[in-house]
């Protein structure tokens, strides 16, 4: 071997060496960077164990076993969220970037299977959750990606230890994450770009009387779906009425399909909550609905629907609402000898524009139903109002067609102890009213109607009772086979504990009273 040559092996095997060296006390410096940011970078609220800690420099990546994360309140000094999972993997890491500049840009991370808990404390006012220090972050975060799979995340209530929030299976992939001193300071810490979300199985606690069940939630940036959503009160209707102090709606609403689209949310000037979508259809939904009248009436003050759009504390903006092929069924308990009366509204097809409290007038929210009442009767009503204008005035228009009136007795006979016999053949009002009064112009047609008053057993007839109840009635409309009786009720008084339906009937009722009742 020359001398030439050796000098040459000997330097390659020095280089070598020195690579290689330099290679694991960079990799080394590397991992001494990441454990230091988890210790000293993040929020001190924020902290993060591991088992074991990997790093390649050569493809750039970093993975994770056995980590946990814990963020614990400022305010209360207890655990507010723990994160659990087994391995979490961070591919195509810029380390050069970090070395240099400090600031972390990574690839993609992947979590798998995190189980998520979070400790709710709604004794806490929320603005005793924000920290009253300025948060700082000594280096800016880009990620590419992240994706996390079959996670399961629950929320507890900790006052109760009970259940607020459940989903077993969700999953989560997003882009484009950037994290810096500026964003940490907004509500939304983040800036990031196109989402997938995808929850399975989720249950959400509405409140003390109601749950929510999804089989299957699906969110992105440009359609969001929601299959089998069950909303339902969690007492059956005996209980409920049991426990309740006042009147309250028992029902059961199960949809097989809601879809979003391009939903939007967040604030506006980093200040106030907005919910943004074009357009959201719910799909053959079926709703069921029981009124125990029996419990004490619920006294309070209840607002038309302008007033309560205007005073959300959000800006709502949906510019249509659509539901198709829906069925309701409100059943009425007004006796306890009975189980109520019940009406019903099949193919219930409803179109619902500028529902919102951000625009301006003379934009009206308009709504357009088209159903058919009692199983045979054609309904079509139109309602609108200015959200902007605080008198709340509205005008609520419906027109129904042919109806054998003993269709209604499911809903009159437990309830009223009264039968109807004849056909309504065309029924047309126009309402006009604001919170307090009201007026209604009533156009009608019908034949051989017919009150048949009940005994106390509730189904033989009363012929003393019905006879003189019948005095009255002027059992039809007129001779004219096209013409329609009209008539107007120039004021109908509105109980203001009751809701803006039972205002609407209240109408009808007074028009029917004047159109049907013999002077």
């Amino acid at each position: 071997m020359t001398k030439r040559r050796k000098k040459l092996l000997i330097s390659s095997g020095v280089l070598v060496l020195l690579l290689i060296s330099g290679y694991f006390i960079a990799q080394r410096i590397i991992v001494s960077k990441i454990e230091g940011f988890l210790k000293t970078s993040l929020p001190s609220a924020v902290s993060v164990e591991y088992k074991d800690l990997d790093v390649n420099l050569l493809i750039g990546s970093l993975k994770v076993d056995l980590a946990s994360i814990t963020y614990t309140g400022e305010t209360t000094g207890k655990l507010n969220a723990l994160v659990e999972l087994e391995k979490m993997e961070v591919n195509g890491v810029k380390y050069l970037d970090y070395l240099f500049s400090g600031n972390v840009h990574i690839g993609e991370i992947l979590l798998k299977q995190p189980q998520i808990t979070y400790n709710h404390d709604k004794n806490i006012p929320s603005e005793e959750y924000r920290s009253s220090k300025v948060l700082q972050l000594n280096n800016s975060i880009r990620v590419e990606n992240i994706l996390v799979k079959e996670g399961k995340l629950k929320i507890i209530d900790r006052a109760t230890d009970s259940l607020i929030m459940k989903t077993d299976d969700f999953n989560f992939d997003i882009n484009d994450i950037q994290l810096n001193n500026e964003t940490i300071k907004t509500k939304i810490p983040v800036l990031f770009g196109n989402y997938q979300l995808s929850f399975g199985n989720l249950f959400f606690k509405v409140g003390d009387y109601e749950n929510i069940e999804i089989s299957q939630v699906e969110i992105n940036t440009g359609k969001s779906i929601l299959r089998d959503l069950k909303l339902y009160t969690k007492y059956n209707k005996q209980e409920l009425s049991r426990i309740i102090p006042v009147e309250r709606d028992h029902f059961n609403l199960n949809c097989p399909l809601i879809e979003l689209n391009s939903l939007d949310l967040g604030f506006v000037q980093d200040s106030m909550f907005y919910f943004k979508c074009p357009k959201i259809t719910f799909n053959e939904p079926d709703l069921k609905v029981f009124r125990d009248k029996l419990v004490h009436d619920d006294l309070k003050t209840k607002k038309l629907y302008g007033t309560l759009l205007r005073n959300l504390p959000f800006h709502l903006n949906v510019d249509s609402l659509q539901i198709n092929k829906g069925s309701i069924r409100y059943t009425e308990k007004v006796k306890a000898e009975n189980n109520g009366g019940t009406v019903r509204f099949s193919n219930f097809n409803l179109s619902v524009q500028n529902l919102s409290n951000t625009y301006v007038s003379p934009v009206k929210t308009t709504i357009q139903v088209t159903s058919e009442f009692m199983g045979t009767a054609p309904l079509q009503a139109n309602w609108n109002f200015d959200v902007n204008d605080r008198s709340d005035a509205f005008m609520f228009h419906a027109n129904i067609g042919k109806l054998p009136a003993n269709n209604m007795n499911q809903f009159i006979e437990p309830n009223l102890g009264k039968r109807v016999e004849g056909d309504l053949l065309n029924t047309v009002f126009t309402i006009h009213g604001n919170p307090y009064t009201s007026s209604v112009n009533m156009r009608i047609k019908y034949r051989d109607f017919d009150v048949i008053a009940l005994r106390k057993d509730g189904k033989r007839k009363n012929k003393v009772l019905s006879n003189a109840i019948n005095v009255f009635v002027d059992n039809d409309s007129g001779s004219n086979s096209n013409s329609l009786r009209e008539v107007q009720v120039k004021e109908v008084e509105r109980d203001q504990t009751k809701s803006v339906f039972n205002f609407i009937w209240k109408n009808v009722k007074a028009g029917l009273l004047k159109a049907m009742v013999k002077e």
